[in-house]
């Protein structure tokens, strides 16, 4: 099924099948030969100047490989890479074009972990987000369980990606147990979050869930914004629900949201 969907997603943003692999292969290759090349035994942490110096050169990298190739650069000049080096890398495999390269991630979190890296949840949230993107949901889930194995505490940014890949897998229960979850640890949703769930919702046909999640939203004091009205609208019209369609058009109006063609043709459809 991932396979497909890889393949599938890979034809819709002109990007030959055979021209991602080798980009993966090429990234996985270069940080099997940074592990390699060093051992963590002779490498000093960089004074805090020539770290941020580092971090900024990841930052710019404009690709995974250019990022990787900094972290060779870090260690080439006697120093270990940190949690902000490693964590700049994996953030890159969540936005790498036309495919998040989700195994880069994980391979890069084990490299961390195996060089005695003190973590923190931001290279998870990284890798969490770069399994959603990719249709990972089992393996975004799990991240967010080693989190907690860790003793890390999970932050509103980890819940979110974990609630997305939710979403993105159709895991519309554990979505809903993530949200709740997050709450009782004190850890405050925003509308990244009621969105994210709202949608796992409405592609669970889970129409009151969608409903009560926007009035919780509002009751929060969080906007609803476009993406929100049009995921509420269109569990509506899954479950058949023409009157309540029409009347969250005319509230989003009244807001001030402006309704996009989902919105719209949602509404038509109930």
């Amino acid at each position: 099924m991932v396979g497909n969907s890889t393949t599938s997603m890979s034809r819709r943003r002109g990007l030959d099948s055979s021209v991602i692999s080798w980009i993966l292969l090429v990234s996985l290759l270069l940080i099997n030969h940074l592990a390699a090349s060093f051992s963590a035994g002779n490498l000093q942490p960089p004074p805090k100047n020539i770290s941020i110096s580092f971090t900024r050169r990841i930052k710019r990298a404009r690709s995974l490989k250019d990022g990787i190739r900094v972290l060779q650069d870090i260690e080439s000049e006697g120093y270990s890479p940190n949690v902000f080096h490693y964590s700049a890398v994996i953030s890159k495999c969540s936005k790498e074009g036309e495919l998040p390269e989700w195994r880069a991630a994980l391979t890069l979190l084990k490299r961390m972990q195996n060089q005695g890296v003190a973590a923190n949840v931001i290279p998870y949230n990284a890798a969490i987000s770069a399994c959603g993107k990719a249709g990972r949901t089992n393996t975004a889930v799990g991240l967010l369980a080693e989190v907690k194995q860790q003793g890390l505490e999970p932050d509103v940014i980890t819940y979110n990606a974990a609630i997305s890949a939710c979403e993105k897998g159709s895991r519309t229960d554990t979505a809903l147990e993530l949200l709740a979850e997050m709450k009782q640890r004190g850890v405050e949703p925003n509308a990244i979050t009621y969105n994210a769930a709202i949608r796992a919702c409405e592609k669970g046909s889970r129409t009151d869930s969608a409903l009560d999640l926007l009035a919780e939203m509002k009751q929060q004091g969080l906007e609803p914004d476009v993406i929100t009205y049009s995921a509420v609208i269109s569990a509506c019209e899954k479950g058949i629900r023409t009157d309540t369609a029409l009347e969250l058009l005319a509230e989003m109006k009244g807001r001030g949201v402006e309704p996009n063609v989902i919105a719209y043709n949602a509404a038509i459809s109930a």
